[in-house]
């Protein structure tokens, strides 16, 4: 328990994550969408389904900012000697095409792939975001690997949206008794 406090204060206090009212407590929020820094490891499989059960699914950094954003993450969990987290891209249907598992969408317009990456190596057909030479980087891994994860999810604004229409509702009421 210990571990897990101090490492929540830890990313807060470097003000990497900051607790928002619309993603879940544990969740950092980036530009719309809510990220679960998994402190436990899992195979690739395994993470998928804890984060499915959480109403997500396993991350895709698929643009500069949010690679940015959970490199920084990553960095202030190397005390806690992460090394990494698998990210929800694989190239289990053909060897070689990667795809983001919740868009289906190849891997292509950002990449991040480290030296020599993907090895293609049998096996070797998960996505892990993983340190190379002090940057921030894509590897294949073993999906049976256990290791940390990144879940991520849509705000869920739905409240939001009953609250505007319901004043906009009443608003028009208060319109039609004049």
């Amino acid at each position: 328990m210990y571990g897990i406090t101090l490492f929540t204060l830890l990313v807060v206090a470097l003000g990497v994550v900051q607790p928002k009212n619309l993603c879940p407590l544990d969740w950092a929020e980036f530009k719309g969408e809510c990220l679960f820094f998994a402190k436990d490891g899992r195979s690739w499989i395994d993470a998928q389904r804890d984060c499915r059960s959480r109403g997500a699914y396993l991350a895709s950094d698929d643009n500069p900012d949010k690679h940015n954003f959970m490199r920084q993450v990553m960095s202030a969990l190397k005390t806690f000697n992460i090394d990494g987290f698998y990210l929800g891209s694989d190239d289990f249907a053909f060897e070689g095409t990667w795809r983001w598992m919740e868009t289906g969408f190849p891997v292509s317009s950002f990449t991040a792939w480290g030296s020599g990456m993907p090895q293609g190596e049998d096996g070797h057909n998960c996505m892990k975001f993983s340190w190379e030479d002090n940057e921030a980087v894509w590897v294949d891994e073993d999906c049976n690997q256990r290791r940390h994860y990144i879940c991520e999810k849509h705000f869920r604004l739905t409240h939001v949206y009953n609250d505007l229409w319901f004043t906009m509702e009443s608003q028009e009421r208060e319109r039609a008794k004049t």
